[in-house]
């Protein structure tokens, strides 16, 4: 029996590609819900970017993906011809029926090109965020705009993306689904709360914030832990802004530098800290849902409910700004409590429940209808 006719003799299946640890966190909750779908097989393939990072953020979710030689060779390399011949020799080999990638990153571009040119439809997960500046965040902004050129099933966040969609006449079926990360968020927020030993969460990482302006940056992280505030900073691995934020901040005794954090001590953190400032996406959507003040380090966002809920404040590189604006929010109590409120613009959950019963029906599989969640799906839109 040829390869081909032995897949049609099986259940429908579904790859889906990841190799970073946003990609592995929004990833993990559709592979823990495609487990109760028995009309449907579910792979996760590591696309080959950060193995120890993605490997690891997916066993806090107890999911395994697979990792071929031909996905694991993706690791030495960034040539986006080689990334795209490596995932379509994967795609060919496993013959799926559906391919899903997830987000804006570069091998995600690549895995979405191979799918495109074998004709096999693509599912692309947290479509339609845009910032309207194809530099920032760059280059996810165009990746986006690309991937959702190629994609059948688009699964956006919110309205907002939706619409970003339908304005760009972008083929397929638009489905608003919520964000699969306050999925994965809402599974670690029931845990006891560790005693608050920080006051401000830092993360930073865009190539905008490389070089020059990682230091002028540092230079206001300084401002407010030698102010007495306590700041955690997980070290990102890109030198270009590793190497100034350490070198500024590494002898500060109230900056506590540290290599990475688990994704459910990265969750306790947001829950227990008084503000976060960040140049991070997916950050923007879980500090929301928790009601966590933020500033965030960009002059745009491809996630403006966010903004628009009271949430976030927006930052940029003028020097004296982030650490004003930082000041104001943590010694003005009703500032504070102004920021502090949940919002919930990309659902309260069920995000992969929701794209897993579009994917059913587009393989005409029955849906879990024990999923469905009308209500909720109403406040999306």
């Amino acid at each position: 029996m040829s390869p081909s006719r032995s897949r049609q003799c099986k259940r429908p299946l579904v790859i889906a590609f990841g190799g970073t640890r946003p990609e592995a966190i929004k990833l993990a909750p559709i592979a823990i819900a495609a487990r109760h779908r028995p009309g449907l097989d579910f792979k996760m393939v590591f696309s080959g970017q950060q193995p120890d990072l993605f490997f690891n953020t997916l066993a806090c979710f107890g999911v395994h993906a697979d990792n071929p030689s031909v996905a694991s060779a993706i690791i030495q390399t960034r040539d986006p011809d080689i990334m795209r011949g490596l995932a379509k020799l994967h795609i060919e080999a496993a013959e799926p029926q559906l391919v899903l990638v997830q987000g804006d990153t570069n091998t995600a571009l690549a895995c979405a090109q191979a799918a495109h040119s074998l004709g096999v439809t693509l599912g692309h997960v947290e479509a339609g965020l845009r910032s309207g500046n194809p530099a920032r965040p760059f280059p996810e902004e165009q990746n986006r705009q690309a991937i959702g050129k190629l994609a059948q099933l688009h699964f956006a966040p919110c309205a907002g993306a939706r619409d970003n969609l339908i304005s760009e006449d972008a083929e397929g079926e638009i489905a608003v689904a919520g964000n699969t990360v306050i999925d994965a968020m809402s599974m670690f927020v029931n845990r006891p709360l560790p005693k608050a030993r920080y006051d401000i969460l830092f993360t930073c990482h865009r190539r905008e914030n490389f070089g020059d302006a990682a230091l002028h940056i540092a230079q206001e992280i300084s401002q407010l832990a030698d102010a007495g505030f306590r700041v955690l900073l997980p070290i990102h691995t890109n030198p270009g802004v590793a190497r100034p934020l350490t070198a500024m901040l590494r002898g500060n005794k109230n900056v506590t530098i540290v290599k990475s954090l688990s994704y459910p001590s990265m969750i306790d953190l947001l829950r227990s800290v008084r503000l976060v400032i960040t140049d991070s996406g997916g950050l923007q959507e879980e500090c929301a849902a928790l009601g966590t003040p933020l500033l965030l380090l960009r002059e745009e966002t491809e996630r403006p409910e966010v903004v628009e809920s009271g949430n976030c404040r927006l930052v940029s590189g003028i020097l004296g700004e982030l650490a004003a604006s930082a000041l104001d929010i943590l010694r003005n109590p009703a500032a504070h409590r102004k920021m502090r409120r949940q919002s919930f613009p990309y659902g309260r959950g069920k995000a992969a429940d929701r794209i897993l019963n579009v994917i059913a029906r587009h393989m005409a599989v029955a849906p879990d209808v024990n999923f469905v969640d009308e209500t909720e799906l109403a406040l999306l839109r």
